[in-house]
C-alpha cells in the first residue's frame, strides 16, 4: 500500500470510526465513493458494498480495484434495500437535503442505518481558523506542503475560512442533523478532528509526507481534546424506524 497520506491515514481513521458503527457483514451503499479506497477497505472487511458517485471517472477508477461500482446521480438511484447507507463526505454537497434524506429512507430496509462523515464548515472560529493557516505556511516554508496559488493573506484567517468555503450549495452539519432527524432515529453524532485532511491532500508523497501527516493529526486530535481547537469533523449515525 502506499504510504502516501491520502491514501493511508485520512482512511484509517474513518474505519476506526466505521468499526463502532456498521454491523459485520452489512450490504452497504457508499455515497460519494471518489476513487473507491473506502470502499476497497470496506469489502476486504467482508461487507458488501456498493459504490456510487457521479464521476465516471471516480467510478472506472474504483472499478480497478475490484469495487462494484455505479455511476449515477444518489437521488435518482433505485436499488433493493440496504442495511446501510454510507455518505462519506458527501452529504454536503447534495443540493435538496429533504431529497436527499428521503432517497436514503427509501434505500433502507426497517433498521437500516444511515451513516454521515462529515465536516462542520460553519463551527469554525477564529482561533481555530489562525492556527490551521498558519501550520499550512509553515509547512510550506519547509516544502513538505505544495503551495495553494489561490490563497490569499489580505483578509484575516476566519474571513478567509469562509470565502474559501463560500460554495453553494455547502450544508451546515447542524442543518444536516436535523434534516436525517426528520425521518431517521438520531442514534450518535459526535465531533472529529478533519483539519488535518486538508494537509493530507497537499503533503508530499512518500514516509517523511506520511510522518508529518501523521503528526497533525495527533496534534490536532489533541487540541480538540483539550479545546483549545474547534472539531471541524462531525459524525452522524441514524437508524431507519421500523
Amino acid at each position: 500500500m502506499s504510504t502516501f497520506p491520502p491514501d493511508v491515514l485520512p482512511i484509517e481513521h474513518t474505519l476506526r470510526f466505521l468499526d463502532r458503527v456498521l454491523p459485520q457483514r452489512s450490504r452497504v451503499l457508499e455515497v460519494g465513493c471518489g476513487r473507491g479506497a473506502l470502499a476497497a477497505r470496506l469489502q476486504a472487511r467482508g461487507l458488501e458494498v456498493t459504490a456510487l458517485d457521479v464521476s465516471p471517472e471516480a467510478v472506472a477508477a474504483a472499478r480497478a480495484l475490484g469495487v462494484h461500482a455505479v455511476a449515477g446521480d444518489f437521488l435518482e438511484f433505485v436499488a433493493e434495500p440496504f442495511d446501510a447507507v454510507l455518505f462519506s463526505r458527501s452529504l454536503h454537497h447534495i443540493a435538496s437535503l429533504p431529497r436527499a434524506v428521503d432517497r436514503a429512507h427509501a434505500l433502507l430496509g426497517p433498521g437500516g442505518l444511515v451513516i454521515a462523515e462529515e465536516f462542520a464548515v460553519e463551527r469554525m472560529d477564529r482561533q481555530t481558523a489562525r492556527w490551521f493557516y498558519e501550520l499550512r505556511s509553515l509547512l510550506e516554508a519547509a516544502g513538505l506542503l505544495a503551495p495553494d496559488s489561490g490563497e490569499s493573506l489580505a483578509i484575516g484567517p476566519l474571513e478567509r475560512w469562509f470565502a474559501e468555503h463560500d460554495e453553494n450549495p455547502l450544508h451546515a452539519a447542524e442543518d444536516m442533523l436535523v434534516a436525517i432527524g426528520s425521518r431517521f432515529e438520531v442514534e450518535r453524532a459526535e465531533d472529529a478532528p478533519y483539519l488535518y485532511r486538508w494537509v493530507c491532500d497537499r503533503i508530499e508523497a512518500g514516509d517523511r509526507g506520511a510522518r508529518v501527516a501523521q503528526w497533525v493529526f495527533e496534534l490536532e486530535s489533541l487540541r480538540v481534546e483539550e479545546n483549545s481547537l474547534r472539531a471541524i469533523g462531525r459524525r452522524m449515525v441514524a437508524r431507519r424506524r421500523a
